[in-house]
């Protein structure tokens, strides 16, 4: 294949400089290109202007150097469409006009992958940013494929992508499918809607990530998994995972994890879920958010919403073996463990379960509770450690937009779980909401996920209680009718598209 201008221009340029730098009788020297700068000025794959397809060939061409594409400006509002997979074999960074500005989508199927990431050597790296992946639920394959082919690829990095109607036939992972990357990959604000994965992870398949799996203010909206998975898959892991004040709604599994399904949590890794709202997922198995296969190091859940409510309880987990550990959340839907030869310990947390046990533990060691609020009456798989509420209800408001990030259900006026968390301790700095909402008011910490004040801490400070919540004026408003009574799907899909307009 012939080289491209920008390709030739960078070979002209290394052939001058050697030649500048050359004396009589001595060998020439050999000048590499350096790092460029390429930028796209085409939406077709073939023609006219400087394509993406184009680019990444050029990029591809110099070999270690750490290329970046951007798009010119005159692309804003565009859609790009691409007729085959974009092979990458080098470290590049594509960096789009935002996710809201600039758009690709494959023409010809039935079978075609976006970005296809087969790195020459094991040092490569791939980001993409700012883009939005639009399927037509007709050609398959994933927006961004990772694989070890030729070298094993290092980092992944997706920022501001937005992946929707994707879906990629029988395998997993139509927005983003990992099989075997030594680094991490790193998922940030961006957003999974309306995907179907054809095998676990309706979204996201990850297996073999070598270092970390993070996502950090991430949505995922109405996907679906013919395997677990319903939103993120993760298997094969030693790294830790890490989701922070991530959304998680209406995501179906057919197998286990309407959310998210781990199969196993290893002696040197962990599983942490931090402000994040899960709610309406659903699953044919257990764990309409969470489901976990083996846990032998640490899984901590924090600070979060798990609003399900079904009869295949919130979170699962098949052995745990490691800690298992569920502090200042609120959990609808109950937490079932089936073998539990190790530690696992709620606390500060609102477990409620209509009609329905809210902890059970099929074999092993009872879960310990304290200084929590459970909808149910203690059981044998219970171990009261102090400070609990049983057989109550928590008093909540219902699940909206009350500041932050993520959904979260505030207590209401009167609710048992104002001031009678876990005393001292060293709770987090913030509520679920996080920053410039703190985890404490009035020296001791509430129970659930967030933090509102008493009446007579309100009427201490001199403000004006609101008597729906017993939250004050200075902290949030609700409004009456409109957004506010929608249903939770309806609610919740709302504010996804105001706040990704707002990024």
């Amino acid at each position: 294949m012939p080289l491209s201008a920008a390709t030739r221009r960078r070979v002209a340029l290394a052939t001058v400089t050697s030649l500048v730098l050359g004396t009589a009788g001595a060998l020439a020297i050999a000048i590499p290109a350096s790092a460029a700068t390429l930028t796209v000025t085409s939406t077709t794959d073939d023609g006219v202007g400087y394509t993406l397809r184009e680019a990444i060939a050029d990029a591809n061409a110099t070999v270690g150097m750490p290329d970046t594409i951007d798009f010119d400006s005159s692309l804003v509002n565009s859609t790009l469409h691409i007729n085959s997979a974009l092979i990458i074999t080098d470290t590049v960074t594509i960096s789009g006009l935002g996710s809201g500005s600039l758009s690709i989508q494959r023409d010809v199927g039935p079978n075609s992958d976006v970005f296809d990431f087969q790195p020459s050597s094991t040092d490569q790296d791939f980001t993409v940013s700012g883009i939005t992946i639009q399927g037509d639920n007709v050609i398959t394959g994933s927006g961004v494929v990772a694989t070890s082919i030729d070298a094993t690829p290092r980092n992944v990095t997706v920022i501001d992508v937005t992946f929707t109607d994707l879906q990629n036939g029988s395998v997993g992972g139509p927005a983003i499918m990992i099989d075997t990357i030594s680094g991490t990959l790193r998922v940030e604000n961006s957003s999974f809607v309306n995907n179907e994965g054809g095998a676990s992870g309706g979204a996201i398949s990850a297996v073999g990530v070598g270092t970390a799996v993070v996502l950090t203010d991430d949505e995922f909206v109405g996907n679906v998994a013919a395997g677990d998975g319903g939103a993120l898959y993760v298997a094969d892991t030693a790294g830790s995972i890490t989701i922070e004040r991530s959304t998680f709604q209406a995501n179906v599994a057919e197998g286990y994890g309407g959310g998210i399904y781990v199969d196993r949590v290893d002696l040197e890794s962990s599983l942490t879920v931090d402000s994040s709202t899960f709610s309406a997922d659903s699953t044919g198995e257990l764990g309409d958010a969470l489901a976990i296969g083996t846990v032998i190091g640490e899984v901590t859940i924090v600070n979060s919403t798990l609003d399900e409510g079904s009869e295949d309880f919130a979170v699962t987990a098949d052995l745990v073996a490691g800690e298992l550990s569920v502090m200042y959340s609120t959990v609808t839907g109950g937490i079932y463990v089936k073998t539990n030869q190790g530690l696992a310990e709620v606390t500060s947390t609102i477990v409620t379960q209509t009609g329905g046990v809210t902890i059970l533990v099929d074999e092993g060691n009872p879960v310990g509770v304290w200084y929590s609020i459970l909808s149910s009456s203690l059981t044998d798989s219970m171990a009261d450690l102090g400070g609990n509420q049983f057989g109550i209800a928590p008093g909540l408001g219902p699940l909206q937009d009350n500041g932050g990030p993520t959904f979260t259900r505030m207590p209401l006026a009167g609710s048992p779980a104002i001031d009678r968390g876990l005393p001292g301790g060293t709770p987090p700095t913030f509520d679920q909401r996080y920053t410039g909402f703190p985890r404490v008011i009035g020296g001791r910490v509430d129970v659930g996920a967030v933090e509102t004040a008493s009446a007579a801490q309100t009427a201490d400070a001199g403000e004006t209680k609101l008597a729906a919540t017993g939250q004050t004026l200075n902290l949030w408003i609700p409004i009456i009718g409109g957004v506010l009574l929608l249903g939770g799907a309806a609610a919740i899909i709302i504010n996804v598209l105001r706040r990704r307009r707002e990024r």
